[in-house]
């Protein structure tokens, strides 16, 4: 490598690690439960309903407290009021503060209904009934719950110290509790100084490797950090009854939260704001297109969420009325084309004046014999490419 290129590589590596400074430091269990009620140290409650442990793995971490083993960093962004938002590490820290009873019942209680209902036997719903609970549980966790209980957990199952199976905090004694108090925890801040998006950056990188979160499920902290209330709006729709019945997908996409991220996929190509040239074909991650596109959008002043959803609806109540669950499947069978909801949808939204029920299955059946989408929808088409060449030719023949 000549001298000018290994100075430009350098140059770029330093001004990368100046939109991040970091600070290492270590907090004790009472510190952080201290700073958690002066709102000092922020939990959003909508990450916590994402990242879910079980009974089983937040006994562990109790017990690996009271053994004296390093707990892992947790990673936290300082916003613009001086405050702590943990971006790695959610889930350890509701755990300590829910087992000490600084955590709202609230914020857990669906959580653990969620648990109960797993257990019980769903073979007398049919599917159909099945879907409206689901449907309803994601609903519910949107909204906004307020309760002044505290409560802890019993712990269980636990392999080393069997005796404190079956005991929650206030079982410990204070000699116990002051131990797991005294326990000090690393903390790394991060200040990102120059752009506001290195903040999603790293909250995507931290939760990428080594988590049980789906890529949509990151996508949604993503979305949650640069806009709580679009957030929302997005998600309830996403879990609507017409919305999911012409998708015609499983109950287990829909808990995946399938729906959300064909909605994030829609709404990208609808507003079509993105410079494909930025990305390379051949070696983006689709996921990571959608990662950063759908939070440029969101920044947008131009985007306005509750118009989008109305446009939308539109296209959603006519695919309902006319087919329902065989909207998006191919000749009108099988399971679920993302391909056939790619070269259906924004199409069919920006030119909904002249489609009705009468014809908007001959314009759907002109579409899966069209020759460019026979093209384009062949095995060993990478995904982003097929994404943008569908999207143009729905424009193209929905106009």
């Amino acid at each position: 490598m000549q001298t000018s290129d290994q100075e430009a590589l350098l140059k770029a590596i330093h001004d990368s690690r100046d939109e991040i400074k970091t600070d290492n430091g270590r907090l004790s269990v009472s510190e952080i439960i201290t700073r958690y009620k002066e709102k000092e140290l922020i939990l959003d409650p909508n990450f916590q309903r994402m990242f879910r442990w079980s009974i089983g793995q937040k006994s562990r971490l109790i017990e690996s407290i009271l053994l004296g083993i390093p707990l892992p960093p947790v990673f936290v962004a300082i916003d613009k009021n001086g405050c702590e938002i943990v971006i790695d590490g959610v889930q350890r820290l509701s755990t300590i503060l829910e087992f000490a009873k600084n955590l709202p019942f609230s914020i857990n209680k669906k959580a653990l209904e969620e648990e109960d209902e797993e257990e019980q036997s769903e073979e007398e719903q049919s599917e159909e009934e099945q879907v409206e609970v689901e449907q309803q549980e994601e609903i519910n966790k949107i909204e906004e719950t307020s309760s002044d209980t505290y409560k802890s957990f019993n712990l269980q199952n636990l392999k080393k110290i069997t005796e404190l199976n079956g005991k929650n905090w206030d079982d410990l004694g204070v000699v116990v509790q002051r131990l797991i108090n005294k326990t000090y925890i690393s903390v790394i801040s991060i200040s990102a100084v120059k752009n506001e998006h290195t903040k999603f950056e790293l909250f995507q990188r931290l939760n990428t490797g080594g988590t049980h979160l789906s890529p949509q499920e990151i996508r949604n902290c993503l979305i949650i950090m640069r806009d709580e209330g679009v957030y929302k709006k997005l998600a309830a729709f996403a879990v609507s009854k017409e919305f999911t019945r012409i998708l015609g997908i499983s109950s287990n996409k829909i808990k995946e939260d399938y729906p959300m991220e064909l909605l994030v996929r829609y709404l990208v190509a609808k507003r079509n704001k993105f410079k494909i040239e930025d990305y390379s074909l051949s070696y983006t991650e689709i996921r990571d297109f959608f990662d950063e596109e759908i939070i440029r959008l969101i920044g947008d002043d131009s985007f306005d969420v509750d118009q989008e959803i109305s446009e939308l609806s539109r296209a959603v109540d006519l695919l309902d009325t006319s087919l329902k669950g065989l909207s998006f499947k191919k000749n009108f069978r099988g399971s679920f084309s993302n391909s056939a909801f790619e070269v259906i949808l924004v199409g069919l939204v920006e030119n909904i004046d002249k489609y009705s029920s009468t014809n908007i299955k001959d314009k759907i059946t002109e579409v899966y014999a069209n020759e460019e989408f026979i093209l384009h929808t062949k095995h060993g088409k990478k995904a982003l490419d097929r994404f943008v060449n569908l999207t143009e030719i729905s424009r193209r023949i929905f106009k």
